[in-house]
C-alpha cells in the first residue's frame, strides 16, 4: 500500500498532540521515520532486492558492502547456479568444522550471517563464483511530498515506533511505556508463527 510521508508525518504529529510541528519539525518526524523504517525493514523484511556478487578464490568471509555498497540490511538467500545454499547460524558452522574458515570445495554449500555486516559462503571454493544474493534493503530516506509503500500491516508500527521515541524525547515517560507495550504485543504476534 503506498502511505503519502506527509500524512505519516501528520498522524505522528497529531498523535504528539503537536499538529502544527512547534515542538517537532516536520524534518525531524520525517528522520525519526526513516529510522523506524529501516529498523522494521531490518526486523520484517519488508523490501527485499537481488544482486549478483562475485566470491574471491579461497576466500570465506566477505563484508555486506562487498555485496552492495550501502543497502544491505540483513542476507536471506544465497544461491550459486540456481541452487539455494543453505542458511546456517555461524555458531553451528563453527562447532560442525573447526577448520571452516580454512575449508574449500568444489562449490559452496552453507551461508551465515556474523553480526550485523559480515557474510560467510562455506566452503571457499578454490576459483572465483557468482553468486546472486537476496538481501533485505535499507529503505531510501523519507522525503517530503514523497510516498512510501509498505505492507499493510507496517504503516501503524511505523507511526507507533516514531511515536514512542518522540514521546521519549518529550519525557512523556507514562505514555511511552504504554506505546512500547503496545509495540511488544503486535511484534511478538508478528513473529510468533515465524520458524
Amino acid at each position: 500500500m503506498a502511505v503519502a510521508v506527509n500524512d505519516l508525518v501528520a498522524t505522528v504529529s497529531l498523535r504528539l498532540r503537536d499538529p502544527s510541528n512547534v515542538r517537532h519539525s516536520a524534518a525531524l518526524v520525517r528522520t525519526v521515520l526513516t529510522h523506524c523504517q529501516r529498523a522494521l525493514n531490518r526486523f520484517k523484511t519488508d523490501s527485499l532486492a537481488t544482486a549478483s556478487f562475485a566470491t574471491t578464490a579461497g576466500r570465506t568471509l566477505y563484508r555486506w558492502t562487498e555485496v552492495h555498497a550501502t543497502a544491505v540490511q540483513r542476507v536471506l538467500a544465497v544461491r550459486q547456479d540456481g541452487r539455494d545454499l543453505l542458511p546456517v547460524s555461524w555458531r553451528e558452522l563453527v562447532h560442525a568444522d573447526d577448520r571452516w574458515l580454512r575449508r574449500t570445495g568444489d562449490r559452496h554449500e552453507l551461508f551465515a550471517n556474523v553480526g550485523s555486516d559480515l557474510l560467510v559462503i562455506y566452503p571457499a571454493s578454490p576459483v572465483s563464483t557468482t553468486l546472486s544474493v537476496v538481501y533485505a534493503a535499507a529503505p531510501a530516506d523519507l522525503a517530503a511530498g514523497g510516498n512510501i509503500t509498505l505492507s499493510d500491516d507496517l504503516a501503524p508500527l511505523l507511526a507507533d515506533m516514531a511515536e514512542a521515541i518522540l514521546s521519549v524525547k518529550n519525557k512523556q515517560f507514562d505514555t511511552t511505556a504504554e506505546l512500547l507495550e503496545r509495540l511488544v504485543k503486535k511484534l511478538t504476534m508478528d513473529t510468533s508463527g515465524r520458524s
